[in-house]
Parts: C-alpha cells; sequence; structure tokens
C-alpha cells in the first residue's frame, strides 16, 4: 500500500513560488553613462573643418543643372567630344550711311590790316557719316581742318568742323605791316562749329577780331551733296 503525501494549500504557493523564482532572469546591472570633455584647439591654431568636396567626373562642366539645363560652357571651351573652337569677336557694325559724298567747301577771308588782306579756301569731299582731315604746316603757316558731315533724312547736312588757321605773309605785307608797327608772325586761329547748311548754300560760320589789332577773320562754309 502507498504511502500518502498530504501538504497544505499555503506550502503548495511557497513552492511554486520558489520555482518561478528560479525560472526569471536577473535584470542586468545599469551602466554608468561617461561624459567626454570637449577638446578646445590651442590659441592660434584653426579649428579642424571637414575636408573639401571633390566634384565628380559626372558633375564636371557641360553637364546639367539642378533645374535639369546644361551648364554653358566657358569661352573657347571644346564641346563634348570635339575639338576646341576658338572664339571670333562679332563684326563690328558700320555707322549709317547714305553712301553719297559731301563736297565741304571751307573759305577764310583775314583782314590784317585795311591794306592787308588775306583769302584762303580748303575743299573737302568726304562720304556721308564719316570724317575728313587736311594738314597743311609751313615756316611760319598752318592750316588744319577736321570735318565729319551727315545728311539728315530732311536732306540739310549736319557738320562738325575743327579749323587752325594762322597765314604766311608776302614780303610786300610784312613790309607794310611793319611799318604798322607789327611783325610778320600772327598768331593761330582755332574755330571748332557744330552747325546745320542747306544743301549747296553757303552760311558764314563765325567772324572774329583780333583783341591786340583792327584783325578781322572771317569763316564760310558751303556744303554740297554730290548726287
Amino acid at each position: 500500500m502507498r504511502p500518502v503525501v498530504l501538504m497544505s494549500f499555503a506550502g503548495l504557493l511557497a513552492v511554486v513560488a520558489t520555482a518561478n523564482a528560479q525560472q526569471t532572469p536577473a535584470p542586468p546591472a545599469a551602466v554608468p553613462s561617461v561624459t567626454v570633455p570637449r577638446q578646445t584647439p590651442p590659441p592660434g591654431q584653426q579649428p579642424a573643418t571637414a575636408p573639401p568636396t571633390i566634384q565628380a567626373p559626372g558633375q564636371q562642366q557641360g553637364q546639367r543643372g539642378q533645374q535639369g539645363q546644361p551648364q554653358p560652357a566657358g569661352r573657347g571651351a571644346p564641346p563634348p567630344g570635339g575639338p576646341a573652337v576658338p572664339y571670333v569677336l562679332p563684326p563690328r557694325a558700320e555707322p549709317p550711311s547714305t553712301w553719297q559724298n559731301v563736297k565741304i567747301d571751307v573759305a577764310i577771308s583775314d583782314s590784317v590790316t585795311a591794306e592787308v588782306q588775306t583769302r584762303k579756301t580748303i575743299n573737302l569731299l568726304i562720304l556721308d557719316g564719316r570724317s575728313g582731315q587736311i594738314r597743311s604746316t609751313g615756316s611760319n603757316s598752318v592750316i588744319n581742318v577736321d570735318a565729319a558731315p551727315t545728311i539728315r533724312q530732311d536732306g540739310r547736312i549736319y557738320l562738325h568742323l575743327t579749323l587752325e588757321y594762322q597765314p604766311e605773309l608776302t614780303i610786300e605785307q610784312n613790309q607794310i605791316l611793319s611799318k604798322q608797327g607789327g611783325t610778320g608772325r600772327l598768331p593761330v586761329f582755332i574755330e571748332s562749329l557744330s552747325l546745320i547748311l542747306v544743301d549747296g548754300k553757303m552760311m558764314v560760320a563765325s567772324q572774329s577780331a583780333d583783341p591786340r589789332s583792327e584783325r578781322k577773320v572771317t569763316v564760310e562754309i558751303t556744303a554740297t551733296v554730290q548726287k
């Protein structure tokens, strides 16, 4: 006959609690946190920076940008897969012109004294919209003329003219001038004008007087379109 083992209810609960305690693992121990101090560079030394970004071959000049558009190549840069193309300057635009010649007649009347009168005439043929010049220099004389005519739509002529003039007197004129207390070398006359002329019509452009004598210089200009 087998023996009968009797156990109270409180003893049974104690046995179950002991078994559960043996099967449950113990919680891990808490790891203390470690604070690393921030390193400060010594005085006079720059802080370390990130290395520069190296551009990949697929991002070189001529590829598409952020918005999907191709980046323009530099001046003279070769196209993809082709030789270098030299840069050529664009042709310079010419000033407007009617391609007609304009004849400029300049007459200079110089009354040194009542007995001494001189008159010089200069003729120039210049293309519309361009400029021309004449240079004439002697031992004691100068005649320099610069002119630039422009034919307007109404048929009149716009003219810019610069004049430098000093006459050379003859022996007889020098003798007359010497008797009146003058010398054989007269002051230089310089003038710059911008005016509108009627085609083929003479215009008195200027009349000037010498402050030291009774000398008067008159300039007459005529511009004629050569058709």
